[in-house]
């Protein structure tokens, strides 16, 4: 019988597996083996699923320990700075907060939702580290990203922004805004690499989503109102009527 430890490392195993990039020429990312965590499989639309010998395989990086616990670093950093302006759903360990492109789930790092009655997605942000910026990641989250009914921003280490510009360009990938992030001692700075020019037609989008929830809220609103208003009706009535059978079984009595 297999032990404990045997189990896991037989389970680590099957869910590593190798790959080779398929753009090597073009130099992004370090050269050699990368490795894909077969955990988000469930994730990613078909299509963007890559096929290798060994079967489909997703072309998301297993981070290194250090690059992802600066990549959750990040992310907490960012909820902190930004949950004053917005109500946000973080991604971080388990995947639970989604937002949906066609029949596809995406998971991105933040979901920023705006702050009021109607909550909407106004905003999704993808925290990168140096292993994840390369045609792979962008053809598999970046790409999804941007054709979101939301504003798209990248956060990437300091010094990776042209390449991540290059890389958005390459791909049609409609980045809205990249930020680069870098440690001052116990500080994480953060500057504005690119911000690209208005997009009227998603800004319309946003507004008109807020508009249809911010109805539809107010709606029910109505309908939650009027509901306990012929509750309350209901019961005066039958308090009318206790109070007039009282009234006429005294009587008789007198």
């Amino acid at each position: 019988m297999l032990s404990t430890g045997s189990r896991l490392q037989a389970l680590r195993n099957r869910l590593f597996i190798p790959l080779s990039y398929y753009d090597r020429e073009r130099s992004v990312g370090p050269p050699g083996t990368i490795y894909a965590s077969l955990l988000r499989f469930g994730h990613l639309p078909a299509s963007l699923i890559r096929g290798t010998a060994g079967g489909n395989v997703s072309p998301i990086l297993l981070r290194p320990v250090r690059e992802q616990q600066e990549h959750d670093h990040v992310i907490r950093l960012l909820q902190t700075r930004l949950r004053r302006r917005f109500q946000i759903a973080v991604n971080l360990g388990e995947e639970t907060n989604q937002c949906t492109l066609g029949a596809s789930k995406l998971y991105p790092d933040l979901m920023l939702m705006t702050d009021g009655r109607a909550k909407v997605l106004r905003t999704i942000v993808e925290v990168e580290t140096n292993e994840s910026i390369n045609h792979l990641e962008a053809m598999a989250e970046w790409l999804p990203y941007g054709r979101v009914r939301a504003i798209f921003h990248l956060y990437v280490p300091s010094g990776c922004s042209e390449k991540t510009q290059q890389l958005c360009k390459e791909k049609k990938i409609q980045v809205d805004e990249i930020w680069s992030y870098h440690a001052v001692g116990d500080n994480m700075r953060f500057t504005l690499a690119y911000r690209a020019p208005e997009n009227p037609r998603k800004l319309a989008r946003i507004e008109k989503a807020r508009k249809i929830a911010l109805a539809k809220q107010q709606a029910k609103t109505k309908v939650k109102a009027k509901s306990a208003k012929s509750k309350k009706a209901v019961k005066l009535k039958k308090k009318r009527k206790v109070s007039q059978g009282k009234r006429s079984t005294g009587a008789l009595k007198k």
